[in-house]
């Protein structure tokens, strides 16, 4: 997901729940400032070698990580990826890395929750600010929700 240029495109001409995550925290070397200034293509945000290592590390775990969840919490998981966009704020976006219900295949009212996969290497603090930001901006976002 993270090298489709669709995708890349679509969350640039929107906010996304990192960015306000990013601007609210300062989490990853940015602020406000550092945001809007990667929004307006003034600074190159493009992941160092090690960054975009993280990254595929965290996406390859995630199909592993949703089926443990879905077992070990009694859930299911639905809608792994959506791009969501909210319906009166279409600049308000989010990519869910998945939906939860109690029952198998949801209608959207049936959902009870959104999941959001993190990982990290041992020793590395938990930017919980950052995440607790990023969650609460795709709650909001796919309370109306309108997948893409």
């Amino acid at each position: 997901m993270s090298d489709d240029p669709k995708w890349l495109a679509w969350r640039e001409e929107g906010i996304t729940a990192s960015d306000v995550a990013e601007g609210a925290t300062g989490q990853y070397g940015k602020g406000p400032v550092g945001v809007v200034a990667r929004k307006l293509g003034l600074i190159d945000d493009t992941p160092t070698d090690e960054q975009q290592a993280r990254v595929d590390r965290g996406h390859a775990l995630e199909e592993r990580i949703i089926t443990a969840a879905e077992a070990l919490h009694g859930i299911h998981v639905v809608g792994e990826q959506m791009w969501c966009e909210h319906a009166e704020h279409s600049w308000l976006r989010c990519t869910v890395d998945g939906l939860t219900a109690d029952v198998p295949e949801p209608t959207m009212d049936k959902i009870t929750g959104v999941l959001e996969v993190k990982t990290r290497f041992q020793h590395t603090p938990r930017p919980w600010d950052y995440w607790r930001a990023q969650v609460h901006v795709q709650m909001v976002g796919t309370l109306s929700l309108i997948p893409l």
